[in-house]
């Protein structure tokens, strides 16, 4: 396993401060390009299981081309935000609407030190609050059964998942009565960084 992964979020980086269940503080912004290498040296950070449970396999490395893509987002078909706590890279969040198709593929990665104490939520809450906002039909997504941290959110969530070839597949419509105590700050912080794409 690589080092931790330090990530320096400078101060005009706008950011949303959503408190976890343990007391902490994660640090909530729009990925930008520069966050490569992040993107990159998170992976390493994974447990084996982790990214089985995220990729369905036990990836070692992505190419360029899919740090490209997971990187270079627009962040109105292809949103994504970052997660730091005391300055170490700790997650992402991301929705992609692909053509006309009335569903966003939704996924969180939280990586292993930081599981369990709320993070995959606050990300999931995040892409829930910018999907309402854009006026996304509904958020789906497919885990494998095993995930049993991301099976536990979206019980919580009163998710409407099934098992479907191996996989559990689910969809939420952001119009739900799910509430994000800080969706205002997220639309803020959202419409502040499209402003400046």
């Amino acid at each position: 396993m690589a080092g931790v992964m330090r990530v320096e979020i400078p101060e005009d980086r706008p950011v949303v401060e959503v408190p976890l269940k343990d007391g902490s503080v994660a640090l909530l912004s729009p990925l930008r390009p520069s966050d490569r290498e992040y993107l990159a040296g998170g992976l390493d950070e994974m447990s084996l299981n982790s990214r089985f449970t995220r990729f369905g396999q036990g990836r070692h490395n992505l190419t360029a081309g899919e740090l490209a893509y997971l990187s270079e987002v627009d962040q109105r078909k292809h949103v994504a935000w970052v997660a730091a706590i005391d300055g170490e890279g700790a997650g992402v969040g991301r929705y992609i609407r692909f053509g006309a198709d009335d569903c966003a593929e939704v996924a969180v990665t939280v990586l292993d030190r930081f599981q369990n104490r709320g993070l995959g939520t606050a990300l999931f809450l995040t892409m829930l609050a910018i999907a309402r906002h854009d006026g996304v039909p509904v958020l789906c997504f497919e885990v494998v059964p095993t995930n049993t941290l991301v099976r536990d959110v979206l019980e919580t969530l009163e998710a409407e998942i099934r098992e479907v070839d191996g996989l559990i597949e689910g969809r939420i419509p952001p119009d739900s009565e799910i509430e994000v105590p800080f969706e205002a700050e997220v639309l803020a912080v959202m419409e502040r960084i499209r402003s400046a794409i």
